[in-house]
């Protein structure tokens, strides 16, 4: 029988540290997930931030540079866990 995931991702913390942005969110091990930021709202201007992320823990990191103005962030699960 497969695992199930336990939910969709969460974020759980966020922190700056020497110019980065740290984002934490809770994850399935094994499951990849796709960071993706946007300076606004609009549905069509979300872009991926590097490639998907598997984890390996039930929660799972990823840094993007600071940027000037605001950021919006969000992760989305890519493969469920196997």
């Amino acid at each position: 029988m497969n695992a199930q995931p336990t939910g969709p991702p969460v974020f759980v913390s966020e922190t700056s540290n020497a110019g980065n942005v740290d984002l934490t969110w809770t994850s399935d091990p094994g499951a990849a997930y796709q960071l993706q930021s946007t300076p606004s709202l609009d549905p069509a201007s979300w872009a991926d931030l590097g490639i998907p992320v598997t984890a390996t823990n039930l929660t799972t990191s990823a840094a993007d540079s600071m940027q000037a103005g605001q950021r919006f962030y969000r992760v989305q699960l890519v493969q469920p866990t196997p």
